[in-house]
């Protein structure tokens, strides 16, 4: 692996001119992508093939390369939805819509800044402000100066600042190639860790997604901002732990309205790799992970028929590369634990072909399916690399406003298999048990 010094230098080489901030960066370096594959020799053979094949494509760096195919952006680009509409799919596509088209003769600044002052939700306006750390680049000044702003208002939410702030010293550290300026929490809040809990930290993320399907020899691209994200694959936070906090975490997904009785869907990723200190705060987490899920054949999950069966247990993987900002006032048994994270992911996948058609593009829960780089089903190449940048920051109050570390329910243990109540009696999914076994 390399040294600190080195991927410091890697880092803050490439500065990226439309997706900015840190996560952008580790996109913009992915052709020097490097692993220790020894930290994941305890995976299956099959798994770790898995990885070195994603690895090859990750450092061809074709995830910021234009598809010749179809662009798609689904509820229809218009810039006036991205502040005027109070449909929240609808608005955050259109906010996202502007990230996608920005250029130097096209700088939406203006707009996102307008987009997060009237955002109907502080969720919405969240967004809002995570697309303007995207593009700020186009008009640094400017909305440096925004977010100060936001940072530095006496009426701001608390949460709402602390976003600012964060996304104001993230985009500092790069400009100024000084990741030390993440070196200083961004909340001042009082701080609640709950002893004797499976996991010490449940950091609330947010994904914002591009899937690339492949339909008739045509590449279609669909971008899925975190609102239309968080409905498609659910509600998703990080678990961490003080004494694996450098090598492991577990990823936990909310998915509703996958179940037709109305009940919870929980899918759960753990993740293992290398850390590197990159400042006194700054942690990059390079992991994959180990998965064995089912594949259902229908195209859709937990629906099976008769000539459309699931197959059980098939290895998979995806990548998640990330930095993390963990400070001393979160620290649990001698170990700092983290206030913020940003990062990529990167994986396969299969959506049908005609339910693309069927639904015009406004897909749902249960519609996209993890593969691996062959879909199980058929044995030629998965339709689909999904991708994308996520953020997350400790958000979770008690009634004083106290930041709650680890304060959100958990349905797993610590090795991230499902225990649906989170109450220690592994009782599992609702809907089709045996598929995920």
């Amino acid at each position: 692996m390399p040294s600190t010094v080195v991927l410091q230098r890697q880092f803050m080489q490439s500065k990226p001119p439309v997706n900015g901030g840190l996560a952008g960066t580790i996109l913009a370096n992915l052709s020097d992508y490097s692993f220790d594959y020894s930290s994941i020799r305890h995976y299956d053979e099959q798994i770790q093939s898995e990885v070195r094949e994603a690895i090859r494509d990750l450092r061809g760096n074709a995830l910021l390369r234009r598809t010749r195919g179809r662009l798609i952006l689904p509820t229809m680009f218009n810039e006036k939805r991205a502040i005027a509409s109070d449909n929240p799919i609808e608005r955050d596509q259109a906010v996202w819509g502007l990230v996608q088209s920005a250029s130097e003769s096209n700088i939406p600044i203006k707009l996102l800044i307008r987009s997060i002052e009237t955002a109907p939700s502080q969720e919405l306006a969240v967004s809002a402000l995570l697309a303007l750390g995207h593009v700020a680049r186009l008009d640094l000044q400017r909305a440096l100066a925004f977010l100060h702003d936001i940072a530095s208002r006496s009426n701001s939410e608390k949460n709402l600042a602390e976003w600012a702030r964060l996304i104001h010293n993230e985009l500092s550290a790069v400009e100024n190639d000084d990741l030390s300026l993440m070196d200083t929490p961004v909340s001042d809040r009082p701080v609640v860790h709950h002893k004797g809990l499976r996991f010490d930290v449940t950091l609330p993320l947010i994904f914002q997604c591009t899937a690339r399907t492949r339909v008739g020899g045509v590449n279609h691209e669909i971008k899925i901002s975190p609102t239309w994200f968080k409905q498609i694959f659910g509600d998703a936070m990080a678990c961490v732990n003080a004494d694996d906090f450098e090598s492991a975490l577990v990823l936990e997904k909310k998915v509703m309205g996958l179940h037709e009785d109305g009940t919870d869907h929980f899918e759960h990723f753990p993740f293992t790799g290398t850390t590197t200190r990159l400042s006194n705060a700054l942690h990059y987490h390079n992991y994959w992970s180990q998965l064995h899920r089912p594949f259902y054949t229908s195209g859709r999950v937990e629906i099976v028929t008769e000539d459309r069966p699931v197959i059980q247990r098939v290895p998979m993987t995806f990548c998640r590369l990330a930095m993390t900002a963990a400070y001393p006032r979160y620290q649990v048994d001698g170990v700092n634990l983290p206030e913020s994270v940003r990062g990529v992911f990167f994986g396969y996948g299969h959506i049908e072909p005609m339910t693309l058609i069927k639904r015009g593009l406004n897909i749902r829960a249960g519609d996209f399916q993890i593969s691996c780089k062959l879909n199980p089903g058929t044995g030629k190449p998965a339709n689909t690399q999904f991708w994308g940048t996520f953020f997350g920051k400790l958000t979770d109050t008690d009634s004083e406003g106290r930041l709650v570390m680890n304060g959100r329910p958990v349905h797993c243990d610590r090795k991230g298999h499902l225990d649906y109540y989170g109450d220690g009696a592994m009782v599992p999914d609702p809907v089709r048990p045996q598929d995920w076994e």
